[in-house]
């Protein structure tokens, strides 16, 4: 039984110790660039695509995809 705890309490410092978290990234954004582009589905649909890249003053920034109003996709980079 005390082997069985401590194994258990080495699995709970591994997987606690192995949780990462994306930090904040709220720092002054020093410029924005984007691409936006336009496909036609259908004879009376539209979509568009805009390509977002948001980038502030500590080498950080967000990178967005937009389809319509939607964010298909969001996440940071150094």
């Amino acid at each position: 039984m005390k082997k069985f705890l401590s194994l258990m309490a080495i699995c709970a410092i591994i997987f606690s110790a192995n949780c990462s978290r994306i930090e904040q990234n709220n720092d002054p954004i020093i410029g924005i660039w984007f691409q936006s582009g336009t496909e036609i589905i259908s004879n009376s649909s539209k979509s568009t695509l805009r390509k977002e890249w948001i980038f502030n003053d500590v080498y950080l920034g967000r990178y967005h995809e937009i389809n319509g109003n939607d964010i298909t996709l969001q996440t940071d980079f150094k």
